[in-house]
């Protein structure tokens, strides 16, 4: 396995961490019961401390990570990745003004 490969899969699964993390927050915000909701949120956090561990990893394994290229399938999970934080942001709006 190349450098490359080892950094767009540590890349996949720090967005994918990521992207679960959104998601749950999302569903913290559709719960109708409180302790629903902070069981998401607790998923959530729980998700951000798992990703930041994987960056920190990739980081400590590639020091020079930035000098690799991106290949589709993490591209892909980018795209989703923003897709998802864009839908969360526009929901905590309408929270704010509800």
């Amino acid at each position: 396995m190349t450098k490359t490969e080892i950094y767009n899969k540590m890349k996949q699964a720090y967005y994918t961490l990521d992207i679960e993390a959104v998601e749950a927050r999302i569903f913290a915000l559709q719960c109708n019961y409180i302790k629903d909701s902070n069981s998401f949120i607790k998923i959530a956090e729980r998700k951000e401390v798992e990703s930041q561990g994987v960056f920190n990893a990739m980081t400590d394994i590639l020091p020079n990570w930035v000098n690799y290229d991106i290949d589709d399938d993490t591209m892909l999970l980018v795209d989703k990745l923003c897709e998802r934080k864009a839908e969360l942001k526009e929901m905590e709006k309408f929270e704010e003004v509800a």
